[in-house]
């Protein structure tokens, strides 16, 4: 279990491919949660937001980009089945007869035969080239529809993530203010403690309530980490570390 929730921590940072070398003893971590989402909060703000959009809107992201590429190469099959339904075929033809009797006997004669054909029977509706260039063209058409439905789920994506982000940043206010209120009442409870006028039952509810108010506010960072990476990976755009 430790190993994975290990592994999975890199894997969430982009170390993945370190694995076999670290582990928990050896790794160091400066700043804190809160210096991460300012940093991708400044990566990501109002003018990069508008050209991440941008690019969203014209398939600039790499969902959809390696759908076009497929696409690509589908249309280029079409022409490929076609070529190879309807274009002629040279027939080349060179035979080598020796003559066994009569006035030419002894001699040898030689043929060349140089002509074209038309594969006639692709004409039909339902041959095999027919057939060939229909599903090559169908193909076409799958990853044309894939790639409208892709380029209309990162836009929603990346509006409703957009979104979820600016709703954090309130939960988090909120909670700044709770842990502050929780810190203000904890040392006030310590101070009373101190002079024998708190019990300690007190002093520790007070603690409790004071950290449980911490580690929200850092768990809502750690969740807004979460949504940036996914508005990473939306956008093709890494945070310059």
């Amino acid at each position: 279990m430790y190993k994975n929730n290990f592994l999975v921590f890199l894997r969430f940072i982009g170390m993945e491919n370190h694995s076999e070398k670290m582990d928990a003893e050896s790794l160091v971590l400066g700043g804190t949660l809160e210096d991460y989402v300012d940093k991708y909060a400044s990566f990501f703000d109002e003018r990069n937001k508008t050209d991440f959009a941008q690019n969203i809107s014209v398939g600039d992201v790499p969902a959809v980009v390696n759908l076009k590429k497929q696409m690509e190469a589908a249309q280029k099959q079409v022409s490929i089945e076609r070529h190879n339904a309807y274009g002629p075929s040279l027939n080349l033809a060179y035979t080598i007869n020796p003559v066994l009797a009569g006035y030419d006997k002894g001699r040898v004669k030689q043929s060349a035969y140089i002509g074209l054909s038309f594969p006639l029977e692709n004409y039909l509706p339902f041959s095999k080239g027919a057939d060939d260039i229909s599903n090559a063209q169908d193909r076409v058409k799958e990853l044309e529809l894939s790639i409208k439905e892709k380029s209309q789920e990162a836009n929603a994506d990346f509006l409703n993530i957009i979104e979820m982000l600016a709703q954090k940043q309130e939960t988090v206010s909120t909670l700044k203010e709770y842990v502050e209120l929780s810190q203000k009442n904890y040392d006030a409870v310590n101070y009373s403690y101190s002079k024998g006028v708190t019990e300690h039952l007190s002093l520790k509810s007070a603690a409790r309530e004071m950290l449980e108010a911490k580690l929200n506010l850092q768990s809502e960072f750690l969740e807004i980490l979460k949504l940036y990476v996914a508005l990473e990976k939306i956008c093709g755009k890494t945070l310059p570390l």
